[in-house]
C-alpha cells in the first residue's frame, strides 16, 4: 500500500511540476511581447472547416506598435487600428467599416494582454519540444476550463531562445481550426502614428458602426 501511495504521489507531483513549468513559460512569453515596441511580420493562416473537410490558406502582413496599434493586410481585407478606432476594408467592395477598437480587443491577438485570457481561463500543459525551421521550440497546449470559451484548445510553439511565437493553432468547439505561421519578424520596424491611419480611397462607402 505504501508503495502504491508513493507512486500516486510522484505522479501527482510530476503533473503539478509540468503545469507550473508551462505557466512559467507562458509568463515569460507574455513579458517578452509586452516589451515589444515596433514589430512587423509576415504570416499565413490555414483554416480547416471540419464539417465540410475543406481547408483555406490566407497570406498576410502585420505590423503592431506598442502592443496597441496594429495593421493587418491579407487576401481578403485590410484592418487598421490606432488603439481607439478600428477600420476594416474588405477587398473588392469599395467599403470601409468603422468601429470602436475596444469592441474588438478580445479578437486581437497582438494587444499587450493577448495571452492573459489563456493564462486565466485555460489549463496549460508543456508538451515535448519541437524543432521548427532548425530552432527548438516550446510546445504548450492550453485547454479551456469552461465550455463558454469559443476556442476549446490552443497550441503555442515559441522559440526557446527568442520566446517568439512562430506557430499558434486554435481549435473551436466545432472542431474547426486556424493555424498561424509567423515568419520574417522585424523587431525594429520603422513605424509611427501615421502608419496606423487609413488612407480611404475616394468613392468608398463609409459604414460607421460606432
Amino acid at each position: 500500500m505504501r508503495s502504491k501511495s508513493a507512486v500516486v504521489l510522484i505522479l501527482a507531483m510530476s503533473t503539478f511540476a509540468a503545469a507550473q513549468t508551462a505557466g512559467d513559460v507562458l509568463g515569460r512569453i507574455q513579458k517578452k511581447y509586452e516589451g515589444m515596441k515596433n514589430v512587423c511580420a509576415d504570416y499565413s493562416q490555414t483554416f480547416h472547416w471540419e464539417l465540410a473537410n475543406e481547408t483555406q490558406v490566407f497570406e498576410g502582413h502585420l505590423c503592431t506598435r506598442n502592443g496597441v496599434q496594429f495593421k493587418i493586410e491579407n487576401n481578403d481585407q485590410t484592418i487598421i487600428t490606432d488603439g481607439k478606432t478600428i477600420w476594416t476594408m474588405p477587398h473588392g467592395n469599395n467599403q470601409v467599416i468603422i468601429d470602436d477598437a475596444s469592441e474588438s480587443d478580445g479578437d486581437n491577438p497582438f494587444l499587450k494582454s493577448f495571452l492573459q485570457n489563456y493564462i486565466d481561463n485555460y489549463k496549460s500543459e508543456l508538451l515535448p519540444p519541437e524543432t521548427i525551421a532548425g530552432a527548438v521550440h516550446y510546445h504548450i497546449r492550453l485547454t479551456a476550463r469552461s465550455e463558454d470559451e469559443f476556442n476549446k484548445e490552443v497550441e503555442i510553439w515559441a522559440d526557446q531562445k527568442s520566446l517568439l511565437m512562430n506557430r499558434i493553432k486554435q481549435t473551436d468547439q466545432d472542431g474547426n481550426s486556424s493555424t498561424y505561421e509567423v515568419r520574417d519578424v522585424d523587431l525594429n520596424a520603422n513605424l509611427s502614428d501615421a502608419s496606423f491611419k487609413p488612407v480611404i480611397p475616394e468613392g468608398y462607402e463609409i459604414v460607421d458602426m460606432r
